[in-house]
């Protein structure tokens, strides 16, 4: 019997406008998943996808001001700034081919990376996601009043509680987890990756774009965007009732499964 090569990781960095980026390489070749964390998380709430970034070429990134990356003050961490500094990762990597995997505000990430470098994304697989993050409806003045408001850490944490279902968490390690990590980032870094004055770029009405997408998404998320489905019309979307948002590391096996066939039901990736 057979067993699959197990590939091991490097941990790597490269430097965005003078800021370090820590990233995890796995495996070799120019065709890779590419995963990108939430808002305010990192690389390291990816631990339970290791049978994925195992099996095949893969890429875990900090995004600039998240986990191991650099975070300096004077930043405007918007969603253009997170795209190219991605792509400064692959360029490093010479990933001329990558799947997208984009959990949360990762998703509108890997949005963002389609419309900037459109011929280096040939699939995006997102999680309880939305075409763009929900402040961006907002106004200036209520994004300046939502930025104040993020300064305190009592408010800050009020918004992560909703994220979780106890019952898919019944030793509550994910929630610690997860909330160390999001306490753990800058709060000048928080601030500005959701109360951004820059807003993502518009789309052309005939931008639409012919890769395989996929989302799994919990009830709250799961009123789409018509322009999401405008733009990338072969999005397909599961709903998954029950789960939180953090649905990755509630049902591992399940979501890796769901990745794994969107990936060779698509002709994506090779095992490596």
């Amino acid at each position: 019997m057979s067993t699959r090569n197990i590939l091991t990781k490097e941990t790597r960095s490269v430097s965005f406008k003078d800021i370090k980026i820590l990233y995890d390489s796995y495996g070799t070749g120019d065709h890779a998943l590419v995963f990108i964390h939430g808002w305010t998380c990192n690389r390291a709430l990816w631990a339970t996808q290791e049978p994925l970034y195992t099996k095949y070429r893969s890429i875990l990134i900090d995004l600039p001001g998240h986990g191991e990356s650099e975070a300096p003050w004077g930043v405007d961490y918007n969603h253009e700034f997170f795209a190219r500094a991605a792509n400064v990762v692959l360029q490093q990597e010479k990933i001329e081919h990558s799947v997208l995997i984009g959990h949360s505000l990762g998703g509108p990430l890997a949005t963002m990376m389609l419309r900037l470098f459109p011929e280096k994304v040939s699939g995006i697989f997102y999680i309880d996601s939305f075409w763009d993050i929900p402040q961006t409806y907002l106004t200036i003045e209520e994004r300046r009043k939502l930025g104040e408001n993020l300064h305190d850490d009592a408010f800050f944490l009020k918004t992560i509680d909703p994220l979780f279902v106890d019952k898919n968490d019944p030793d509550g390690s994910i929630r610690k987890a997860v909330t160390d990590v999001m306490a753990g980032t800058s709060t000048h870094v928080r601030v500005s990756a959701v109360a951004t004055d820059s807003v993502p770029h518009q789309w052309r009405y005939d931008n639409v774009t012919t890769i395989p997408a996929f989302h799994v998404v919990t009830p709250n998320f799961s009123n789409i965007d018509k322009n999401w489905v405008h733009h990338i019309p072969q999005l397909r979307v599961e709903v998954w009732e029950g789960h939180g948002h953090f649905m990755h590391m509630e049902a591992p096996e399940r979501f890796n499964n769901t990745v794994d066939r969107f990936l060779v039901d698509n002709s994506l990736l090779q095992v490596a």
